[in-house]
């Protein structure tokens, strides 16, 4: 006889003590698990677009911050909810990451909570239920998704899933108007975890297989009445998935078969199974970015394949016999369909964080497998038990492990390139970090062996570039300058960065040419016109004065720019203009002696003697060494 979950509202006081004592334990033990990560910083790898350099972001929760999270495709996805929930721990924590970490882990464990619950509340099975709730928590392959600020879409839309999955467990067990009430409720969950991350389009069929089994629904209502019943969240699917395709296209993010051709696709997606399943199961050698390779072999695709096929027909044949085991398998190849990688978006061949919530589907095939072998065979049970503890004490041993990588960029990418191959982008944002700790020379090694592997890599390039600027050689800095606009004509950086060295090399033509096209990439962006303004200082006067003007207007707070402006209307006798800059250059920067000195001038020339005196006191003070230089 299968055992049944207890009814709603007649369960026993120890099911409800059970249940206490597993959520807390699972509570207690996930946030010990993860506490390290209170001690890891941000990532130079998406956090400055989700957080660190996202002015939207960092302004907290603001009325054109929520508008700006509803209508952007920012970042590649359109995910609100995501960019709701980094704007709130801005507002709470500002920019100290440990409590942005915290917000990942309270969010995580709270999935894994929501987990146990749904499943328990289905099966009535607590071992089994508390073992895959454990399993999901503590692995080292979802350590990714907790460590990872810029994951919060990973651990916020799991959390709304595994929240969708309690409730459905509850809606499947009431009727009329309360079932209606639960389901909107339902619908309500599943559509907010898709504003987190559209990876959730398929639990609509997840729950279709939970109607199979363990809810065994396929036994009491036709298969019509169940699909129907999914409309609607399939229809919530559809549109995130419009939407979703839409932004990544439009953002370049999706991957042309120019780049990568649909056969590579087809196999490495199939290999790509085999690779999810082997670190589920000997999770070693875990990075944060897997490098696709130049060439998938064929026949190992075709193979992988195969085996692929001929493990779903199995486990189909014997649904009957060992439904966990279909759901749970099924499960597993379903949800990884959104990025296995047919449509590719970015570069990997595959990512940890994938398998985040698809790793359920074998972690439930596995417990009840384990759970009928112990029904089946009595004294295989103390052994099973052995096997189960063992194994999650192993999880939680190694995610330990896995955390420290977390702790900076550097630790991160360095591990990866410890445990891959022909890891670009590690070599690429492990020369990012190399520069922002001032170790110029490892940060331009690593620049350029991100060049060798992909000699079109436009970040490395303006890295070396930066970092070659900085070391005083500008004629190699502006080589790689004007390879990454060949690869990004229309980076605005770049060009202006190439017009100021080409001007400190006196190249004056080139450089105007340069910071003209960099005002032609982005119209709005204040710095190019500001070069330009002092690149045209000694050619047309005029023409500098407007750009000038057009570098505060764009940026109102460009202290180097209202000075220049008003050197420059100095020098047309502008004296009332001149003083207008100069006095909010000081406003902006009290201890700019030359602005002071220079307001000074200006003043006197006004005639108002005494404000002249006390801004030439105040650059004597600054600076009294600024004089003899004037002299």
């Amino acid at each position: 006889m299968k055992s049944q979950p207890p009814s709603t509202g007649t369960a026993p006081r120890s099911f409800y003590n059970t249940t206490f004592f597993a959520v807390l334990f699972l509570i207690i033990a996930t946030v010990v698990i993860y506490s390290p990560v209170q001690q890891c910083g941000f990532t130079n790898y998406d956090d400055e677009d989700y957080v660190t350099a996202n002015d939207h972001v960092k302004a907290g929760i603001t009325q054109s911050g929520i508008k700006w999270a509803f209508t952007t495709g920012f970042a590649s996805n359109w995910h609100p909810l995501t960019w709701l929930s980094h704007m709130f721990d801005v507002q709470c924590f500002g920019l100290n990451p440990a409590g942005h970490h915290w917000m990942n882990v309270l969010f995580h464990t709270a999935a894994t909570v929501f987990l146990f619950l749904a499943l328990f509340r289905m099966t009535a099975a607590l071992w089994p239920s508390l073992l895959v709730a454990a399993l999901f928590g503590w692995h080292p392959m979802h350590v990714e998704s907790v460590a990872w600020i810029a994951e919060r879409k990973d651990v916020l839309s799991a959390f709304f899933a595994m929240l969708t999955l309690w409730l459905y467990s509850v809606y499947v067990k009431v009727s009329g108007r309360k079932a209606g009430m639960i389901y909107t409720a339902v619908l309500l969950c599943f559509g907010l975890g898709l504003m987190a991350k559209p990876m959730l389009v398929t639990l609509p069929f997840v729950l279709l297989l939970l109607d199979f089994w363990p809810l065994r629904r396929f036994e009491t209502s036709t298969r019509t009445k169940l699909i129907l019943e999914k409309v609607p969240l399939l229809m919530l699917s559809v549109a995130s998935s419009v939407v979703t395709f839409i932004v990544q296209n439009s953002s370049g993010s999706v991957r042309t078969l120019a780049i990568i051709p649909l056969d590579s696709r087809i196999f490495n997606s199939l290999i790509s199974y085999w690779r999810y399943l082997g670190k589920l199961f000997w999770p070693a050698k875990l990075a944060v970015f897997y490098p696709m390779p130049e060439w998938v072999s064929g026949w190992v695709g075709v193979l992988a394949g195969v085996t692929l096929l001929a493990i779903s027909i199995l486990v189909f044949v014997r649904r009957k016999n060992m439904p966990a085991v279909f759901v749970g398998w099924f499960w597993f190849v379903g949800t990884l369909v959104p990025v296995i990688g047919i449509v590719q978006v970015g570069a990997q061949a595959m990512a940890d964080r994938y398998s985040y919530i698809p790793s359920i589907g074998i972690f439930l095939a596995v417990a009840w497998f384990g759970k009928e072998l112990a029904k089946k065979k009595a004294s295989w049970n103390s052994k099973i038990v052995t096997i189960a503890v063992v194994t999650v004490g192993c999880c939680v041993v190694l995610t330990a492990k896995q955390i420290p990588h977390w702790r900076s960029t550097a630790t991160l990418f360095k591990q990866a390139l410890a445990v891959t191959e022909n890891n670009y982008v590690a070599h690429n944002n492990l020369g990012s970090a190399l520069m922002q700790e001032h170790a110029m020379e490892e940060a331009l090694q690593e620049y350029e062996k991100a060049l060798v592997l992909k000699d079109d890599l436009f970040e490395a390039h303006y890295g070396a570039a930066v970092v070659l600027d900085k070391q005083g050689k500008r004629e190699r800095a502006a080589e790689h300058y004007r390879a990454a606009i060949l690869i990004r004509p229309d980076n605005a950086a770049a060009h202006d960065n190439l017009g100021s060295i080409l001007l400190n090399l006196g190249q004056t033509e080139e450089a105007i040419r340069a910071f003209k096209d960099a005002i032609a990439a982005d119209p709005n962006y204040a710095e190019p016109h500001y070069n330009l303004g002092v690149a045209l200082a000694k050619i047309d006067a005029d023409q500098s004065i407007l750009e000038y003007s057009n570098a505060v207007r764009l940026r109102p707070d460009y202290a180097d720019a209202r000075n220049n402006l008003g050197v420059a209307l100095v020098g047309q006798r502008k004296y009332e203009s001149a003083a207008e800059q100069l006095q909010e250059v000081v406003k902006l920067r009290f201890d700019d002696a030359e602005a002071h000195f220079n307001l000074s001038f200006v003043m006197s020339k006004l005639g108002r003697t005494n404000e002249a005196k006390e801004h030439y006191e105040t650059a004597f003070r600054l600076n009294p060494n600024l004089m003899s230089k004037k002299k």
